[in-house]
C-alpha cells in the first residue's frame, strides 16, 4: 500500500521529532530515519533536504494552529488590555497543553531559539493592537508569556493549576513598578 505524499511527510516529521527528543539535531541520520520508516534515503530527500529541515517543518505546523488560536476573530478586540491579555493566555493554554510533548521537547528538554523567536514574533504580530504601538512592552509581554508557560510544563504543573490572571498582576506590577522608578530619576 503506497502512502500518500502528506503521510509520508507526516511520518518524516514525527520520527525526526521523536529521534530528536533524545538526541541533538546534529547527530540524527538521515539513514536511521529512513531505516525505522522502511523508506529509501530519496524519499526523505524528495520531502526534505536535512532532519533540521524536517523538524522545523514540524515545528512550523504547530506554529500554524497556535496562529489560528491568535487570530483576531478568537480574541476580540477589547478596551481592556487586560481582559483581551487573559483571554490571549487562557487560549495560548488550552493549544499549548493539548501539545505539551511537543512542548515540553522545544521549550524545556531541547529548547528551540529558533521556534522561540518564531512563537515571539506570531504572537506579537497578533498582540500588536493591544500593545498600541508600543514595542518594548509589547516584546517584554510576549516574552513573558513564554517563559510563563515554559516555567509551567518545566515544573510540571497542570492546566487546571495555571492562573493567566496572576500572570497578568505580575506583569502589570513590574510595568508600573518600572514607570516608577524611572518617574524618580
Amino acid at each position: 500500500m503506497a502512502l500518500s505524499k502528506t503521510k509520508i511527510q507526516r511520518d518524516i516529521e514525527l520520527e525526526v521529532f521523536n529521534t530528536y527528543k533524545i538526541k541533538n539535531i546534529e547527530d540524527i541520520k538521515i539513514i536511521d530515519i529512513c531505516k525505522n520508516l522502511g523508506i529509501p534515503r530519496t524519499t526523505f530527500y524528495y520531502h526534505f533536504d536535512s532532519p533540521r529541515g524536517a523538524l522545523v517543518s514540524y515545528e512550523n505546523e504547530f506554529l500554524k494552529g497556535l496562529d489560528k488560536v491568535y487570530d483576531r476573530k478568537l480574541l476580540p478586540n477589547v478596551s481592556q488590555d487586560q481582559i483581551a491579555f487573559s483571554r490571549m493566555i487562557n487560549a495560548t493554554r488550552d493549544y499549548l497543553f493539548d501539545h505539551y510533548d511537543f512542548l515540553e521537547t522545544v521549550l524545556v528538554k531541547r529548547p528551540d531559539p529558533v521556534f522561540i523567536k518564531n512563537w515571539t514574533e506570531i504572537m506579537a504580530s497578533h498582540y500588536r493592537y493591544i500593545a498600541k504601538g508600543d514595542e518594548l512592552r509589547l516584546m517584554i509581554e510576549v516574552n513573558a508569556i513564554i517563559v510563563f508557560f515554559q516555567y509551567s510544563i518545566e515544573h510540571k504543573i497542570r492546566k487546571e493549576d495555571l492562573n493567566p490572571e496572576e500572570l497578568v498582576r505580575h506583569m502589570i506590577n513590574a510595568l508600573t513598578s518600572e514607570n516608577k522608578l524611572l518617574q524618580t530619576k
